[in-house]
């Protein structure tokens, strides 16, 4: 079960369901020296996240066997709700 579960995931994260989605800052954020104001609406763009060689090395090969070890938080957002 362990290998059709990473295979899930990283089914996932290659073809996520939802490219992006809104959501709204609740307060005064600041994020790498930018201020994200509070009401300010932000837009996660899931695939970039996904597909980042920052947080999958060779993001274009399926690999499973990535899913092995839990991803560092923040960057695999199957659930994008």
């Amino acid at each position: 079960m362990h290998v059709t579960s990473r295979a899930i995931q990283e089914t996932m994260r290659v073809a996520s369901i939802m490219s992006f989605t809104f959501r709204e800052a609740v307060e005064d954020v600041e994020y790498q020296g930018y201020l994200i104001p509070k009401g300010w609406k932000v837009l996660p763009l899931f695939w970039n996240i996904h597909h980042s060689p920052d947080h999958f090395p060779c993001p274009d090969k399926f690999d499973p066997s990535r899913f092995e070890v839990a991803p560092k938080p923040n960057t695999f957002m199957p659930k994008c709700f």
